[in-house]
């Protein structure tokens, strides 16, 4: 029963509760980490387009030519970067000098055709943007392009 003109008073229970709670929230909060979504890139981020290449002309002897580009998904320009082609894993001397990519663009037009010979056979032929990681990407693992081919 409580006397008129006087707060009552919290039990103890009461108060315990509330130090608990208060103790919780404060360790909660410590473990609070931001949400990054997949679309929220911070920096360049460098990927291939899609390889493509005349399947009419792939017999052994042929020289089979490659074009890809190279899209930067991310927020910033990228700065000049290399390229790379290999053909079963093994590099074949196609590597040069890439300019920068502005942020949210594609360039088709840069240094990344490539022409190849094959014996017969299924070979893999890969194109890698950033060979050398000199560019710091939001998402690094996503700089290779790759297609299969078989020769007769």
């Amino acid at each position: 029963m409580s006397m008129p003109g006087r707060a009552k008073r919290p039990s103890r229970i009461y108060r315990s509760l509330q130090r608990i709670l208060a103790a919780t929230a404060m360790v909660v909060g410590l473990l609070v980490v931001p949400v990054v979504t997949a679309d929220a890139a911070v920096g360049p981020d460098l990927t291939p387009t899609r390889i493509t290449f005349d399947g009419s002309s792939l017999r052994v002897g042929n020289a089979i030519y490659f074009d890809s580009g190279v899209s930067n998904l991310g927020d910033a320009w990228t700065g000049v970067f290399n390229i790379k082609w290999l053909v079963d894993g093994a590099e074949v001397g196609a590597y040069g000098s890439h300019n920068g990519v502005p942020a949210g663009t594609r360039v088709v037009d840069g240094n990344s055709q490539f022409s190849w010979s094959f014996n017969r056979g299924c070979h893999d032929v890969e194109f890698l943007v950033d060979a050398d990681n000199h560019v710091s990407e939001s998402v690094e693992y996503n700089n290779k392009g790759y297609v299969n081919v078989c020769v007769d």
